[in-house]
Parts: structure tokens; C-alpha cells; sequence
């Protein structure tokens, strides 16, 4: 299926960014017709900016505004901002307690047994008092739907211009604050200050760690008969719980059916895409970052703007899940974005320990945004991105999961990464390909 244009998701290019990507070669619809090479896509989304006064993006709720999902001006308004703030904005610097463990978020698959069950209770009632919050309650669910909304969909401004914190190097920082304070008001929800929500490990296919795949849905959220962690609102091939993800679904196609490819196909197809996000560009670290974003620089679209594994796996899965998953506008409504952004946050973590050439952003408009999220208490807290980087100052670490799999059997088996030198490709590229079985990708 071809995309269209006129697609809520990505519509075309504003008059301003096609100006400025135009001098270097011909532009249609979302995105570049001819390939682009890694140097391309970092020129192009340096200069996305030019004349812009550099400075790091803040966000302010003063002036928030509807905003509109993708990047042209017919796109659907959507009403997200956040209720006000009751007190004074207090600003806030993760530290560890030392006198307490790290709580370890674990592999959702390798939970069994009384953990399983003790899990899955406080998950259920963690998410049933979340959604019985008043919907004017910044801790509700709602409201965690509506704030990755306003971070989404340009409702924030920073000179005139709308704040998107996706395809850029904001997403990590973004996201791993968003999880810190959702997790920390379900554990007050809860009463339980060590309740931890665990990580979907879609990377792993069940080679390593517990030995049990992570590529399936997990099922605690794909119970039906359960209203606090269902999310109706999805693609049917959720429904199939023993169906691989599939990492390699384009933002720009409908993936196919169940029973499209065998799940060995599949497999392979994720481990390649992993390690191309992950080893192949591993020593360019804009390449796994994202553009540089300040503030006035324009939206962009993901081929554009985003990281390695922002616009592989981490869209793939947002596509694979489908429907409110697959809109930026909806998507945190789900609660099964929670555990499937802690992986990616966790492979953040993975990433910058992999090379020590692999380096966040040393640049004061990087490490002095500022973001604003609100706390267990209501209270409204005010944060830099240069506070999201040591993970242990949140009190949390990552379950030990051996990422072998990606790491030595995505090299080209599947035959369908791209090779080092070029970005994922639009539909008309990508429906050039075949596959490693011998069929042609199609649309």
C-alpha cells in the first residue's frame, strides 16, 4: 500500500523545511525520493534549524495550545495541555539512595511463579486507580495520554516554533523522565514505594536470559477480561498471542496478516534490524541520537530526524500494536507503551555501554532542556536532560538480559537491514527489496 500524503501520521512537509531541504536535491511527500547517506541525513537535519539563536529547548506551560499531529497545518487539532499548576514549579535532581538496592526492572517473560502472580495483582490494581482518577488529575492515565500528546504534537512552543520531542536527540532523556514519574505514582497509588514495572524484551527471541522469547505480547496486557491494562484499541494481530513482532514494519505501510512470514523469517528480520540500530552505527553517535534540536528548529519527519533505533524498532512496534499505539497523539493511553519504552530505555543504557565512542551529546542545548512532569504528590517538577543521564540516580537497573542474539546473528542473515551507509528508505525504496526467502516486500 502506498502512503498517501493526506495520512493523519506524517503529512507533507512544511513550506519552510522544503525550502531548506530542497537545495540539495528533490523533495516529495514526507520525505526524500533518493536514498540518503548517514552524512546526508546529519546535514539535513543540522540545517533544518539555520538562523535559528541556539538555545535548549524548555518547555512552559504558559501558551499551550492545541496542537496537530504530523507536520502540515490539515492535520487534526488536538487539545492536550495539562491542567495548571496549583503551586510554585520545584525543580528536581534524581538521587540515589544509597541506604536502598537498586529496584531492577526485569524481563516481563522471565517472571513466573509466585512473583508472576503477585506482579500481575499490583499491576491490575496499579492501573484500575490509575484510571479512577478524576480526569483533571495530572496523575491519571488520561493525563499521561494527554502529556506525550503536548510533547508530540507541537501544543508547547519555544520561539514560535512547536516542540516535538520525538526524531531528535530529546526522545531518551523525554522518556525515561515520563517513565520515572508514571512509575512513581503507581507505586503511591499502590503504597507500595518498591512496586517496579518490568520491561517488555521484544529484542530478545529466546536465546538468552531465561531462555524464554520476549517477541510475543506479553500476556498480562493482552487479557480482554482485563479493563485496567487492555487497551481495546489495537490491531488484531495482538490478538494471536503467539505471534512474533515484527521490527521491520515501516511507518508508511500496513504490515501483513498473520501468516504472512514464518516466524523464523520474522526472527531474523528483527535480529538484523536490531543490529543495525545498534552495532552497525555504533560509533556514530547522532546516528543513534537523532538531530540536534533547538529551540525554533522545526518538526521533521523520522527519516529526517531520528535515531537508529527510534525510527526502526521503536516505531515498528508502535506500528505493530497499531491503531492508538500507532499515534502520537493516543498512544501513552495504552498501558502497554510503558513496558515497551522501558526496553527501549534499557537500550539506551545498552547502547552507550557497548563503545566508549558511544557518547550522548556534549552540548549545552542538549543538556540544559528542560522538561516539566507532574509527581505522585501533584506537584509540578522541572527537570534538564542532563539529569536523565546516570540511570542509577533514579534507583532503578535493568534485569541482565544477554543481548548475543542481536549482537552476533544480525549481521545480513535476513537479508534485509540496510547497509551502514544509508537511513531506512520510504515505501518506494523499500518496495524494491526482496527478501531473504525469495518473496518481494510489498504494500
Amino acid at each position: 500500500m502506498k502512503f498517501d500524503p493526506s495520512d493523519r501520521k506524517f503529512p507533507e512537509l512544511q513550506a519552510h523545511q522544503l525550502e531548506e531541504l530542497q537545495s540539495e536535491g528533490p523533495v516529495s511527500g514526507v520525505g526524500l525520493r533518493k536514498k540518503l547517506s548517514i552524512s546526508q541525513i546529519r546535514t539535513r537535519a543540522s540545517r533544518a534549524g539555520t538562523g535559528v539563536r541556539a538555545a535548549p529547548v524548555k518547555i512552559t506551560f504558559d501558551g499551550c495550545k492545541p496542537g496537530r499531529v504530523g507536520l502540515g497545518t490539515d492535520g487534526p487539532l488536538m487539545h492536550c495541555c495539562p491542567p495548571m499548576p496549583k503551586g510554585p514549579i520545584v525543580d528536581f535532581v534524581p538521587v540515589r539512595n544509597m541506604s536502598k538496592p537498586l529496584r531492577v526492572r526485569k524481563a516481563l517473560q522471565c517472571l513466573e511463579g509466585e512473583e508472576l502472580e503477585i506482579y500481575v495483582q499490583k499491576l491490575r490494581k496499579g492501573y484500575a486507580l490509575m484510571r479512577a482518577l478524576p480526569l483533571d488529575d495530572p496523575r491519571c492515565l488520561e493525563q499521561h495520554r494527554m502529556c506525550h500528546c503536548a510533547h508530540s504534537t507541537g501544543a508547547y512552543t519555544c520561539q514560535g516554533v512547536g516542540v516535538d520531542i520525538h526524531f531528535g536527540w530529546l526522545f531518551y532523556p523525554f522518556h525515561r523522565f515520563f517513565l520515572y514519574f508514571h512509575e512513581r505514582i503507581l507505586q503511591h497509588l499502590l503504597g507500595d514505594p518498591d512496586f517496579t514495572l518490568h520491561f517488555w524484551n521484544w529484542d530478545n527471541a529466546g536465546q538468552g536470559g531465561c531462555g524464554k522469547p520476549g517477541d510475543i505480547i506479553p500476556p498480562m496486557y493482552a487479557d480482554p477480561t482485563q479493563h485496567s491494562t487492555f487497551h481495546h484499541n489495537r490491531h488484531n494481530r495482538t490478538y494471536h498471542p503467539d505471534l512474533v513482532v515484527d521490527l521491520w514494519v515501516d511507518a508508511w505501510n500496513e504490515t501483513r496478516l498473520p501468516g504472512g512470514f514464518s516466524k523464523e523469517v520474522t526472527k531474523a528480520r528483527n535480529l538484523e534490524t536490531m543490529h543495525w540500530a545498534m552495532i552497525t552505527l555504533k560509533d556514530a553517535p547522532e546516528g543513534f541520537s537523532g538531530r540536534v534540536y533547538r529551540a525554533g528548529y522545526p518538526r521533521v519527519t523520522p527519516y529526517v530526524g531520528a535515531g537508529t533505533l527510534e525510527v526502526s524498532a521503536h516505531g515498528a512496534l508502535h506500528k505493530w500494536v497499531g491503531i492508538d499505539m500507532d499515534d502520537f497523539s493516543f498512544a501513552a493511553g495504552d498501558p502497554l507503551f510503558y513496558p515497551h519504552h522501558e526496553n527501549i530505555d534499557r537500550l539506551w543504557d545498552v547502547w552507550r555501554n557497548l563503545s566508549p565512542n558511544n557518547t550522548v551529546p556534549n552540548d549545552p542545548d542538549f543538556l540544559d532542556a528542560e522538561f516539566l512532569f507532574y509527581d505522585e504528590n501533584i506537584v509540578l517538577r522541572r527537570m534538564k536532560a542532563r539529569h536523565a543521564l546516570d540511570m542509577s540516580a533514579f534507583g532503578y537497573e535493568y534485569e541482565d538480559v544477554p543481548n548475543v542474539e542481536w549482537l552476533t546473528q544480525g549481521k545480513g542473515d535476513a537479508g534485509v537491514a540496510p547497509p551502514a551507509d544509508e537511513m531506512p528508505q520510504l515505501a518506494e525504496d523499500l518496495s524494491e527489496l526482496t527478501l531473504s526467502d525469495g518473496s518481494e516486500r510489498t504494500f
